[in-house]
């Protein structure tokens, strides 16, 4: 059996699940005929409770899951985005199906740049007394969501500070 990648306690995010722990590591047998195969048990920080049952073997599932970045990986994530964007796609579907993506990924720089687009999006909206659709408006929070949980467990801060930080170091690069 191959060395596994991540161990338990470990904080992954895990694609659309967002931040995770890895509560276990352990052999299961998904049903009675099957043999018996070791799978990351891992808990949702949203929702503790809650189980996802990875195997440990499945390349395309493990893909999905991430380490939780570091404090220096945050502050060059930050800089580096500085500059790049995401331009709004106006074909609703077009968009929608773009924008799953991005969450079904999870890779924060992506998440970043379609915060932006939205909320410029929404700040263009606001300017003549419209809002954006419900599905826009709920990808924008589910993308601030997952961003918030990851940044916040990294940088050690509050999650209602995180928009401050992000704020102060996108000033510090371009002032």
């Amino acid at each position: 059996m191959a060395a596994q990648k991540f161990k338990k306690g470990n904080c992954v995010i895990y694609g659309s699940s967002g931040m995770c722990f890895v509560s276990d590591i352990k052999a299961l047998r998904p049903s009675l005929e099957a043999p018996s195969r070791l799978y990351y048990v891992l808990s949702p920080a949203g929702n503790p409770n809650s189980k996802i049952f990875v195997p440990t073997e499945n390349k395309t599932l493990t893909g999905r899951m991430r380490f939780a970045m570091t404090k220096s990986e945050v502050d060059s994530l930050l800089a580096g985005a500085i500059g790049k964007e995401i331009s709004w796609i106006d074909d609703r579907t077009a968009r929608t199906n773009f924008f799953h993506e991005i969450l079904n990924r999870g890779m924060e720089e992506d998440l970043l740049l379609m915060i932006r687009c939205l909320f410029e999006r929404k700040r263009e909206l606001q300017k003549s007394g419209k809002k954006l659709s419900g599905t826009d408006d709920d990808m924008l929070k589910t993308a601030e969501k997952f961003v918030k949980e990851e940044f916040s467990y990294s940088l050690e801060i509050p999650q209602e500070k995180v928009e401050d930080y992000i704020r102060s170091a996108m000033e510090k690069q371009v002032g």
